[in-house]
């Protein structure tokens, strides 16, 4: 991260420093692009941009955000994108700026050799230099509103500046072979468009995930509650011990190979999150979410290729067979389950043997599935 960071910065090669800024945010090498990102986008006039990067370096907490010369450049990019309660924010704590006087505003507040010079009077000095701020526009036809990233609605509220984010994927090692994985994708010119959709309902937000499901407070972003699957794609594809169905010996090594970045397209990761419809299928009516559950994925044969006799699951999964079960959609507790496998018990639940084609669409007190 560091060499491609000293490499972006000495071509100049904008996209590249963007692409170290996001790939390896968590290093220290990834955040200093990310300030360095910030520094270029304020020297375009491009204020809103510097400030969402400012935003990002201070969720983290990254090292350089406690230097108080840093807060006071970040305090200036936040005032110039019109946030100014952030700006004062990130000042709280520094009691006198006059050291940062002759690097920072072009006409001091105070006379020369005064004592302190407060944050607000700091700012207060900076308005007249406050670049002025566009008309709010009824619609926009561009990402953030304007050229300058900096359009708003009528309500004055930022466009398309994300709130929160969640990742679908918990282990390091299966994220960086998904990316790789969607990056050769895109550069042999295939739609990668994902099938795991997200639903948002009720104040909450569900979507299905690598690891199982998932649902997220709509407001503010913070997990209500999740489902982990022993089975999960996320698990298979990272080589760690699973436990076969049945109460079968568990069953060490990788069931689906790692990307090696040979055939994209016939890897199972790519069939799991842009091909399985009903993997990613998920409903809520409000009240209860809706969940295909006992479902097998990331088979061993090749996509595309039909084997007719059937093939003995090294995990003792019934591809044939899976099931619906209803949570409740704000703690996550279970209401009801049916399907699953075909067995002669009394106590077997409704519908067992039946494979489900997605989840259901409810109509009142009615599911159709």
């Amino acid at each position: 991260a560091r060499t491609a960071r000293d490499a972006a910065k000495e071509s100049g090669d904008f996209a590249q420093l963007v692409t170290v800024a996001s790939r390896y945010f968590p290093s220290d090498a990834g955040m200093l692009a990310g300030n360095d990102i910030a520094a270029v986008l304020e020297d375009q006039g491009e204020f809103a941009g510097a400030a969402h990067w400012v935003r990002r370096l201070l969720a983290v907490k990254a090292p350089l955000t406690a230097e108080p010369a840093w807060r006071v450049t970040a305090a200036r990019r936040f005032l110039f994108a019109g946030d100014r309660s952030a700006a004062e924010s990130v000042l709280r704590g520094i009691d006198d700026l006059s050291p940062f006087v002759q690097v920072s505003i072009t006409k001091p507040a105070t006379p020369d050799g005064a004592a302190n010079l407060s944050p607000k009077a700091w700012l207060d000095s900076l308005a007249p230099q406050v670049p002025s701020r566009p008309q709010l526009a009824s619609e926009t036809r561009m990402p953030y509103g304007d050229p300058a990233h900096g359009g708003g609605f009528r309500a004055n509220a930022p466009l398309l500046f994300p709130r929160w984010e969640q990742a679908l994927v918990r282990r390091y090692a299966v994220e960086e072979q998904l990316n790789s994985l969607l990056l050769d994708l895109v550069e042999n010119k295939k739609a990668a468009l994902p099938a795991l959709f997200p639903i948002a309902t009720a104040g909450k937000v569900a979507v299905r995930t690598l690891f199982g499901v998932a649902v997220y407070d709509a407001e503010s972003g913070e997990e209500s509650w999740r489902i982990e699957n022993d089975m999960a794609p996320e698990r298979l594809v990272a080589g760690e011990p699973i436990r076969r169905v049945q109460g079968r010996a568990g069953v060490q090594g990788f069931i689906s190979q790692p990307y090696d970045g040979n055939n994209p397209e016939q890897h199972p990761l790519a069939s799991v999150i842009l091909r399985d419809g009903v993997y990613g299928s998920i409903s809520s009516d409000g009240q209860r979410l809706f969940v295909l559950e006992d479902l097998a994925v990331m088979p061993q044969n090749i996509y595309g290729y039909w084997q007719q006799e059937d093939v003995v699951d090294p995990l003792g999964r019934d591809w044939k067979t899976n099931s619906l079960v209803a949570y409740d959609l704000q703690t996550g507790r279970r209401l009801w389950r049916i399907g699953g496998r075909t067995v002669e018990d009394v106590f077997a639940p409704p519908l067992s043997g039946t494979y489900f084609f997605g989840a259901p669409v409810p109509d009142r007190d009615e599911l159709f599935v």
